[in-house]
């Protein structure tokens, strides 16, 4: 039964090294250590950061299309000439 506990704690402490964690102001925190408010808040923190990053991509990707848009504006000035 000794070696079944030992196995025991290596699955736990596998599992808790696994387990995905928070760092704020440079200390680490698991996430499931923390109580259901927190969890949401976390969730919620992901989802705006995912956002956030989507936003950025949409923005160089205006960005890019504006600075294109604006070189064949030129280019069809200088035809017109």
């Amino acid at each position: 039964m000794a070696e079944d506990e030992k196995n025991k704690e290596a699955d736990n402490s596998a599992a808790q090294s696994e387990s995905p964690t928070v760092n704020i102001d440079g200390e680490s925190h698991r996430v499931s250590d923390m109580n259901e408010k927190s969890r949401n808040i976390v969730n919620f923190l992901r989802r705006l950061d995912r956002d956030i990053q989507e936003h950025r991509f949409s923005l160089d990707r205006d960005m890019l299309a504006r600075k294109q848009a604006l070189l064949d504006l030129k280019g069809a000035i200088k035809e017109k000439e």
